[in-house]
């Protein structure tokens, strides 16, 4: 029981959320990713709650300097974190502007 293996009481797990979180929601992807005919091999999903969706890396262009300093970084800070043009990251470099 749920409750139990955190040590709370079963009624803080009695809400509309956690009732969504049950086996039943959660197995049809299970099934189908461990079956022999799906194709799919080298991915991360998220399942549960009825859903199932994948989960991937991005990589964004990024700040780039031929001169990198802390305080450079400091300064491009928002261009490293800005993700316009991002791209999925699979098994490829990274690309960066430059």
């Amino acid at each position: 029981m749920l409750a139990l293996t955190f040590d709370e009481p079963e009624e803080t797990f009695d809400n509309p959320f956690m009732n969504q979180m049950t086996p039943e929601k959660t197995s049809p992807a299970v099934a189908y990713l461990a079956h022999e005919s799906c194709a799919v091999n080298g991915e991360i999903f998220i399942s549960g709650m009825g859903m199932v969706a994948r989960l991937t890396l991005v990589a964004a262009p990024g700040y780039l300097s031929e001169t990198m300093t802390p305080e450079g970084i400091a300064e491009n800070i928002d261009t490293a974190m800005d993700l316009t043009d991002a791209v999925v990251q699979n098994a490829e470099p990274i690309p960066h502007g430059g």
